[in-house]
């Protein structure tokens, strides 16, 4: 089992969800037994005679879906910032992390996990943590959409063609008929 670490820090990236890749693989076993004998009430066990069966099985390993996070911690030393950037993997993301699909570079997040290290094709070993829980702490700002220029004009209200035009220009259709009093 690997340290359980709580870390701080901002995602370098959007959340990357991945599958690994189904495989098939074949296992082999061999089952020993011992030949047993009822003499007399009682029973005696034969150490010689040893029946060996051989069993040959396939194991399929479905796909499991995961999730690879970029997580930058950030520590001051004498007012010199220093970066260390994290692997975080959620496995079963859809499933037991809800809501990490929403997450987004720039977003603040808490998380706990258990430190783990595999071994790569080429022979790297790779650090990872991963993921228990996380708790998104703030948003990345977004920036304000532009809004149009507005005009100076008042609005202006059109009873003749049925519309009403905004201080923008656009124009909004009436529903209806005017009321008119008429005298009588």
């Amino acid at each position: 089992m690997g340290q359980i670490l709580t870390l701080t820090g901002y995602l370098g990236r959007d959340p990357q969800l991945r599958e690994t890749r189904s495989r098939t693989i074949t296992r082999k076993q061999t089952y020993q037994r011992q030949f047993v004998y009822d003499h007399a009430g009682r029973r005696t066990y034969d150490d010689f005679d040893v029946l060996e069966d051989h069993v040959e099985y396939e194991l399929t390993y479905t796909p499991r879906t995961f999730a690879v996070l970029s997580l930058a911690t950030h520590t001051w030393d004498r007012g010199n910032r220093s970066t260390t950037w994290h692997r975080i993997v959620a496995w079963n993301a859809d499933r037991q992390h809800f809501g990490i699909r929403r997450l987004a570079k720039g977003d603040r997040i808490k998380i706990t996990g258990r430190k783990t290290s595999f071994e790569a094709e080429g022979g790297q070993v790779i650090e990872q943590i991963e993921l228990m829980s996380f708790h998104l702490l703030s948003r990345k700002a977004q920036p304000a959409s532009p809004t149009p220029p507005r005009s100076e004009k008042p609005a202006q209200s059109s009873t003749a063609g049925r519309v009403f035009r905004t201080c923008d220009g656009r124009t909004i259709p009436l529903a209806g008929e005017p009321i008119v009093r008429r005298a009588t």
